[in-house]
């Protein structure tokens, strides 16, 4: 496409639903580009930035469903792009997810504290994802991510914006980890498969009255915490059966399904729980290496330790 050689700003909605473009690429006059510029774009298989663009509006690249891949010249001030995920500069916001990749695993670098409105938007190949050191999740964030089955919210994350994980299809667990203070509405309308909810910590200060609209599930809260009154638990636009467990203050390191014992057992507990099975796990002992989050890589360090006993457990 030719934008002509003085263009400096493209619009809101410029190409809103245009599905004839097989690539985006911005020129390298582009300073500033509108909210829903090129949203739902269905063809377009990559985005090239040039180092003039300083602004991206909102829902720019929201539901381009082809992209496998962001890139960014590497002079520009304002973006960067690293294995095809378009970040802010300093790597502190993942602005885009490239929803097209094949990838079916993400691990969220260790620099980003915030993930953008429908950053990983019809990312329907993930069925890993690993939020890793963020504190605050956008609106629509993890949109249509159909492939995703379970997500262990890490304890760093503070706030969860609306719609967050709208007509995620598969899930069917979430762990909210122990920092969660806020939770938007209609954070899983459309989970259809949603069967179970689980918070590790303290009550949210708040939570939307919309929060778990057309959610049934079972929520597991700790027992003996003060801040989960009955006043907290309720519907919250869903149909909600709150039940309390006792959190277990000692545990043997990597001994999943809580038989006293370590092996093989509990490697094929922990798969099973990762894929969202419902299985009995022993709660304590799902981050077996002790980085505060549950993911693969313990998966990778029980399975290792079962076979080579060459690494620690927690």
């Amino acid at each position: 496409m030719d934008y002509g050689s003085d263009l400096t700003i493209i619009g809101n909605g410029a190409f809103y639903w245009c599905n004839h473009l097989n690539s985006i690429e911005i020129p390298d006059t582009v300073t500033t580009l509108g909210a829903y510029a090129y949203y739902y774009n269905s063809s377009a298989a990559f985005v090239s930035i040039p180092a003039s663009l300083k602004s991206i509006g909102s829902f720019s690249f929201t539901y381009c469903g082809a992209v496998t891949s962001f890139t960014v010249d590497e002079d520009n001030t304002a973006f960067c792009a690293q294995d095809g995920v378009l970040f802010n500069k300093a790597m502190a916001m993942l602005v885009y997810y490239p929803a097209g990749n094949a990838r079916t695993s993400y691990t969220v670098p260790d620099t980003v504290t915030s993930i953008g409105s429908y950053a990983f938007g019809q990312a329907k190949k993930l069925t890993s994802l690993d939020l890793n050191q963020v504190t605050s999740i956008g609106i629509g964030a993890l949109r249509s991510c159909i492939g995703l089955t379970a997500i262990t919210i890490p304890d760093t994350v503070v706030t969860i914006s609306q719609d967050a994980f709208g007509t995620c299809t598969g899930l069917q667990r979430v762990v909210f980890g122990s920092s969660v203070n806020y939770l938007g509405s209609k954070l899983f309308i459309g989970c259809t498969s949603l069967t179970e909810l689980s918070f590790r910590g303290n009550a949210p200060a708040t939570i939307n009255d919309e929060a778990f609209k057309g959610v049934t599930a079972t929520a597991y809260y700790p027992a003996g915490d003060a801040s989960w009154t009955e006043e907290v638990r309720q519907d919250y636009g869903g149909t909600i059966t709150w039940v309390s467990y006792q959190p277990q203050p000692s545990h043997v390191p990597g001994d999943i399904n809580g038989d006293g014992s370590v092996n093989n057992k509990d490697v094929m507990r922990l798969q099973k729980y990762q894929k969202g099975q419902s299985v009995t796990v022993n709660e304590a002992a799902l981050d077996v290496n002790g980085d505060g989050r549950v993911n693969n890589k313990d998966l990778t360090r029980l399975t290792r330790y079962v076979k080579y006993h060459d690494v620690e457990i927690h």
